[in-house]
């Protein structure tokens, strides 16, 4: 993909994502979520789309079912500050959360849906002990 078709793809795709997070928040709303717990949510969700999906890869929303072991066991923990046990789980949770209104909506696969879950599944723990080693790692650096 060449400079101007990924401009393209880029601005398309934002256009697109803003769709998905504008009825993400809304269906968090009806749920009755706090302004907290919603804002964090589509945060997450956010980050994954128009940050590691467009300029990582880039991938579109519904190939993100693939994408989240290298999303959580490599970037997040490498690229984002405030990354800890708690922003895994929390992005395990929105990650479930957009992907289970995406396939009720038709948007995605019910298998890439259940790629997604076993994923998260068995991955969780080594995306934390990756944080952990690299949290190590940066420690003896600094040391």
């Amino acid at each position: 993909m060449d400079f101007e078709e990924h401009e393209t793809f880029e601005k398309e795709t934002i256009k697109e994502n803003r769709k998905y997070l504008d009825l993400f928040e809304q269906s968090l709303i009806n749920v009755g979520l706090s302004k907290k717990t919603i804002r964090k949510h589509v945060n997450n969700i956010d980050l994954y789309l128009n940050e590691f999906l467009l300029y990582c890869e880039p991938l579109k929303m519904e190939d993100g079912c693939f994408a989240v072991d290298d999303y959580l066991g490599d970037w997040f923990i490498r690229k984002v500050s405030w990354a800890s046990e708690d922003s895994i789980n929390s992005n395990c949770a929105s990650l479930k959360k957009f992907y289970k209104l995406m396939l009720d909506n038709g948007y995605i696969k019910a298998e890439n849906y259940k790629k997604l879950l076993l994923t998260i599944k068995k991955e969780k723990q080594s995306w934390v002990d990756g944080l952990y080693a690299l949290d190590d790692n940066d420690w003896f650096m600094n040391f």
